[in-house]
């Protein structure tokens, strides 16, 4: 962007230099071939924005609990034995998929956080891989405000402080299984706003074409009723989550 008076950029400029210093897609370590794929990261970094647009690859069995559909994109009981770090039904999903040499992709949010709490559960998804989706924590922590999380007992600035240690937290763990397994880390804001080429940095991960680039800005298009949905959907779930914590007297 050239030097101007403040205040009178277009919102060109300001898309394009956003676009310019953010890292968008990072390839951390090489892609596995034949190994499924985990889309991952913090609670609304965008893991459903990014799931969507594997619904019209043909060569990716996309997996959902409902695979009629492909609208759910909570494969509920897979999160569950995650949240438990149950590894042999993560080993049992794994080999159920995979029986085919197929490659398959499916939505685990916080996925990277629990595959290095448990040995046996890490040792599962040696191997294979995770695309982590990262996402400006202070205006994820900004949205949720403005929504009710103001009513969780925090301040703003506890609350800011919050969301930053957990994207932390995630891209550590994310760091961790680069030598186990592919890793690849994904923008969400790289994604609403350069969808196209972050289907060519993707793909190029995955060494063919794996996202269809017209298809891209649809999938993610975010007033699609069906995308609104499943952010509804998402955030009650969090909030009850939240709530059964607080219960529990967790933070």
């Amino acid at each position: 962007m050239d030097i101007m008076k403040h205040g009178e950029e277009t919102a060109e400029e300001i898309e394009a230099a956003f676009v310019g210093v953010n890292n968008g897609v990072s390839m951390i370590s090489k892609f596995r071939r034949r190994q499924p794929t985990v889309i991952c990261g913090t609670g609304r970094s965008g893991t459903t924005a990014l799931a969507r647009c594997f619904l019209n690859s043909d060569d990716v069995k996309f997996v959902t609990q409902d695979e009629t559909d492909g609208s759910n994109l909570e494969v509920i009981a897979m999160n569950k034995a995650t949240v438990e770090c149950d590894a042999e039904a993560w080993r049992a999903f794994k080999e159920e998929h995979a029986v085919d040499d197929s490659e398959f992709v499916c939505k685990q949010p916080r996925f990277e956080e629990f595959i290095v709490k448990d040995e046996d559960f890490k040792s599962v998804w040696t191997g294979a891989n995770i695309i982590v989706m990262t996402r400006d924590p202070h205006l994820v922590a900004t949205r949720q405000w403005s929504i009710n999380m103001h009513q969780s007992g925090k301040t703003f600035t506890e609350h800011v402080a919050s969301c930053f240690a957990i994207a932390r937290r995630s891209i550590m763990c994310a760091a961790e299984m680069s030598e186990l397994c592919g890793v690849l880390f994904v923008s969400y804001e790289k994604l609403i706003t350069q969808p196209q080429q972050v289907a060519d940095e993707v793909n190029a991960w995955f060494g063919r074409e794996r996202l269809m680039k017209k298809a891209m800005a649809k999938s993610i298009m975010p007033n699609n009723p069906y995308y609104l949905e499943r952010q509804t959907l998402g955030w009650m779930r969090q909030m009850k989550d939240m709530k059964e914590r607080r219960a529990r007297g967790e933070r």
